[in-house]
């Protein structure tokens, strides 16, 4: 059965900023990007989740988040104060040695941090070893936060999901504490830059490539660090299309109420991107197929960055909608997809840092 379709999460892209430059950053993040949200904002957009009754969590990443402290900091003590779940990602740089790695994150677990998802692939090696990662993870573990690796891998790489294992829990001592997961590189960022043909086939054909409908939109809101809503994790540079309207000046209540009664999300819920790819474009003279996909994100980014595609998509909608209004009636009835509240903003905002 379907996760259920409210909105569970919020997301806030701190900054574009990080010290790395891995080679498959969806956002293509790196020391030199200068994007960032303002502590005002990131503390607003979780006050404004007191009017959402189902957001449980805010999560923070970037880039990467550590490198805006200061700010995180604030916004996972808002948010712990509010009951709220939080997570941080990170590539944990931060944790050169042991002492370190607890003197910068205990400020964070007095906060009230409950998460946090260490990024570490090939990519990341390239830039930290391997003991940064197990800095991190002691650190937080014997402070009783939950720990989630995730592994991004292109269809050669070394390490794997048995590798972080056996590097963190070789013995099994951490089960309650820490989850792996692995992952395949989508082409979207920096990923698809200079991107060989014969690469693009080896990703579509790697074993982790999931094709179904999407699992983020929806369910998450972000707050990205241009100052824009949008409705998904976020984790491709949005395109305007997928915008919903300024931090500043659009709530968020009345943002998920727009964004749940919108017909392309719910096909993206509902179908997903690779699905409504292969729709649009059957009887076209390029008619799209599973293997010209290596996973939902790079087809949403096929989806809403190709002008022609968008077009596309504009002609099918209106023959699509019946089936959608008969998908989302379902959903209801079986307790999955209950309309987003009206915007009731009832929070004391922030004018200043």
């Amino acid at each position: 059965m379907k996760k259920n379709f409210t909105t569970q999460e919020l997301v806030i892209h701190l900054t574009l900023k990080c010290p790395l430059n891995c080679s498959h950053c969806c956002v293509e993040a790196d020391i030199n990007q200068s994007e960032s949200l303002d502590k005002t904002k990131v503390l607003n957009s979780i006050l404004a989740c007191q009017d959402i009754p189902s957001i449980n969590k805010v999560s923070f990443t970037g880039g990467d988040p550590f490198v805006a402290k200061e700010i995180l900091l604030a916004g996972i003590k808002q948010a712990s104060q509010l009951g709220l779940n939080t997570a941080v990602v990170t590539s944990a740089f931060w944790a050169k040695t042991k002492n370190r790695a607890v003197k910068t994150l205990q400020p964070f677990i007095d906060a009230g941090l409950s998460e946090i998802m260490l990024s570490y692939d090939d990519a990341h090696a390239a830039y930290l070893d391997e003991h940064y990662i197990v800095n991190a993870f002691q650190a937080a573990v014997n402070n009783g936060v939950e720990v989630k690796i995730n592994v991004v891998r292109e269809p050669d790489d070394l390490i794997d999901k048995n590798h972080m294992e056996q590097l963190l829990n070789p013995r099994g001592r951490y089960n309650s504490l820490l989850k792996i997961s692995e992952t395949a590189v989508n082409s979207t960022g920096r990923a698809k830059q200079d991107e060989s043909e014969s690469t693009r086939r080896q990703r579509a054909q790697a074993d982790q490539v999931y094709r179904g409908p999407c699992t983020s939109v929806l369910r998450h809101i972000s707050a990205q660090s241009n100052g824009q809503w949008v409705p998904c994790c976020g984790v491709i540079k949005p395109p305007a299309a997928l915008e919903m309207g300024n931090l500043g000046s659009h709530e968020l209540g009345e943002v998920l109420s727009q964004a749940h009664e919108d017909p392309v999300l719910q096909w993206l819920a509902y179908e997903g991107p690779v699905e409504i790819m292969k729709q649009i474009t059957a009887g076209t003279e390029q008619p799209m197929e599973d293997e010209d996909f290596d996973g939902i994100c790079h087809a949403c980014d096929q989806l809403f960055n190709n002008p022609s595609n968008q077009t596309l998509l504009d002609k099918a909608l209106p023959d699509k909608l019946t089936s959608l209004k008969l998908q989302h009636a379902i959903y209801g009835i079986i307790g999955l997809n209950s309309s987003q509240p009206p915007p009731q903003p009832t929070t004391q905002q922030f004018d200043h840092d």
